[in-house]
């Protein structure tokens, strides 16, 4: 999945607005995300009980779209890890047909759930660490 997407989503919920100041701040916020606290968030919302879920919502399961998103995410910045890494691997065109279409699965369930207030906590939750109580 295209990790910037998710990141572009969260900062302009974060900073919006159109001014080029705005948009320098989003930039800047845009840095400071990490994949690897990214990946820990996505896992943390499959979970059962997801520590980023506003009270309001806890009521309600998580859209099957978000889950979704947040499913693929962790396994598709794996296959981009083997793909950027793995140089001597070979992959077969089975296999990279199957990630290209997870990624174009999630990219379309993000499109639908991305406004939505589970699609902003997650936003947030891929920048923040969720705190205990």
């Amino acid at each position: 999945m295209r990790f910037h997407l998710l990141i572009d989503a969260a900062s302009a919920f974060l900073i919006g607005g159109n001014q080029l100041y705005r948009r320098q701040l989003r930039e800047m916020l845009a840095r400071s995300f990490d994949h690897g606290r990214m990946c820990a968030a996505a896992r943390e919302w499959t979970q059962k009980a997801p520590p980023w879920r506003a009270a309001a919502l806890a009521q309600q399961a998580p859209h099957q779209d978000l889950l979704l998103v947040a499913r693929l995410f962790p396994e598709l910045q794996a296959h981009r890890h083997r793909a950027d890494y793995a140089v001597a691997e070979r992959f077969s065109r089975a296999e990279v047909r199957a990630v290209l279409a997870n990624t174009r699965h999630a990219f379309e369930a993000w499109q639908r759930v991305r406004a939505t207030p589970d699609g902003e906590a997650f936003g947030l939750s891929l920048l923040l660490k969720a705190r205990s109580a």
